[in-house]
């Protein structure tokens, strides 16, 4: 079973898809920076609209498997902290785009 955390679901009024698999959703109305670590420590899915992952913080976070985005626009900063984390990773824009990999080389 996958745990999937949203970070900030204050920051979003719409209503989410469905992830059609058995997990465990847990949700905070807002975060800090130095919260998202505790937070976040056993999921392999983050959600999150406003609270940035750095590349620190995605370090410490070795179940970390997805990355989701439920509005805006995935921006650099999160691919590029993928990147320092020498991790792969999965940033998705979950509201319509297909899942990316980036990583180290």
């Amino acid at each position: 079973m996958k745990t999937i955390v949203f970070l900030d679901r204050a920051t979003l009024s719409a209503d989410l898809p469905d992830f059609p698999f058995p997990h465990r959703w847990v949700e905070y109305s807002s975060t800090t920076p130095g919260q998202v670590v505790e937070r976040c420590s056993d999921a392999q899915i983050v959600v999150t609209n406003k609270v940035p992952l750095t590349g620190d913080v995605l370090a410490q976070l070795p179940h970390l498997e997805l990355i989701g985005v439920p509005a805006g626009v995935i921006i650099w900063i999160w691919k590029h902290a993928a990147d320092v984390a020498s991790k792969w990773s999965r940033v998705r824009d979950i509201r319509r785009s297909p899942c990316r990999r980036t990583r180290s080389h």
